[in-house]
């Protein structure tokens, strides 16, 4: 028996993410200034980190709509996650590659989907759930098990 209930999150969508990119880059750029190198070598650092938000941002941000994730289902008890997209369509989870969760501040998910070859990383800030939610999606971060792979694609019983 297992105390884990299935948790269905409904992913709203969040300004809070987009600010804490931007207040973060802002605070390392100032950082940045404030080391005592060459002025090319903070102006080339400056410009590579302004190349690695507008990634973050592209990633993490400005989704394209196939991509999006809308609604996140994760069965704890049978150890199996899905992904519903905003066109409707369900999607398996065949791998948890990471998860990181700082209660309050930030929940990220680098989950592999069965559609797509490269992980899709979830940034879930604490205005997109519900407290209930946010506080279930820790728990299981934190302790569930690891996914089990999806029966059609397990080769090790063969």
């Amino acid at each position: 028996m297992n105390a884990f209930s299935p948790i269905r999150i409904k992913l709203n969508s969040s300004p809070r993410l987009l600010f804490l990119y931007l207040f973060t880059y802002a605070f390392g750029s100032i950082g940045l200034f404030q080391l005592n190198i060459g002025t090319e070598a903070i102006w080339l650092a400056w410009v590579a980190y302004s190349l690695l938000l507008g990634f973050m941002l592209w990633r993490d941000i400005f989704i394209p709509a196939s991509e999006r994730i809308e609604t996140l289902y994760w069965d704890v008890e049978h150890r199996r996650l899905s992904v519903k997209t905003t066109e409707g369509e369900w999607v398996e989870v065949e791998h948890l590659h990471q998860s990181c969760s700082l209660p309050g501040v930030v929940q990220i998910l680098s989950i592999q989907r069965s559609d797509r070859y490269a992980p899709t990383r979830l940034v879930i800030t604490p205005d997109r759930l519900s407290d209930d939610d946010r506080r279930r999606l820790h728990v299981a971060i934190t302790w569930a098990a690891p996914l089990e792979p999806h029966p059609a694609k397990d080769s090790s019983t063969v």
